[in-house]
């Protein structure tokens, strides 16, 4: 299986250069006589070091100084790659959280209304209802919502169904992202799905 997964992971590789560049962060710190340093997942696109991005959702102009791909010094980052990116700009660590993006859009968008592919785990008891509350993970990202299905009351154990996440505070996603909801105490992953329109 990680086989096959890897093998779509290097065709995606191939047309880096035909998508905008983003990259979920998921950590920031300071390097010592480098200065910030963030580290997360490239989801599409390619960079180079020297390149200006924007950090979202601050919106800051930042420039990579320099850059680790798979703990390994690179002048290129492309999709499927975990990064450490040094950046430089007015930007403040403390101003840089766990679920801000790197892009090279300035206008990345954001939005509180996912509609999704959702399908519940087949290890749930019991059906997930209209309107139940949860909380929503998009790549470092997340959030607390609730489920509106679009063509059913209740969704069955292992079903799939349309379904519109309504959320309390706005991500970024992108058509195919992938959403993982958990129930209202996180404490049990309820299902997924697949990014339809954002």
């Amino acid at each position: 299986y990680l086989w096959e997964i890897s093998a779509e992971v290097e065709s995606k590789k191939v047309s880096v250069g035909q998508e905008r560049f983003r990259l979920a962060i998921d950590r920031c710190f300071t390097v010592k006589g480098s200065g910030i340093v963030v580290t997360g997942s490239v989801f599409s696109g390619s960079i180079e070091v020297g390149d200006e991005l924007t950090l979202h959702p601050q919106n800051k102009l930042v420039r990579v100084r320099s850059m680790h791909c798979q703990n390994q010094p690179s002048k290129i980052a492309k999709v499927g790659d975990r990064c450490a990116l040094n950046l430089s700009g007015d930007i403040d660590r403390a101003n840089i959280s766990r679920g801000d993006w790197l892009s090279c859009s300035n206008d990345l968008p954001y939005t509180t209304r996912v509609d999704i592919d959702l399908q519940l785990l087949s290890s749930e008891n019991t059906p997930l209802k209209h309107w139940t509350p949860v909380h929503v993970h998009n790549a470092a990202q997340h959030t607390t919502g609730r489920v509106a299905l679009l063509e059913t009351k209740s969704l069955s154990p292992g079903s799939t169904a349309l379904a519109q996440l309504v959320l309390e505070e706005p991500i970024n996603t992108c058509f195919g992202d992938q959403i993982i909801i958990r129930d209202q105490s996180a404490s049990r992953t309820l299902g997924g799905g697949n990014v339809l329109d954002a």
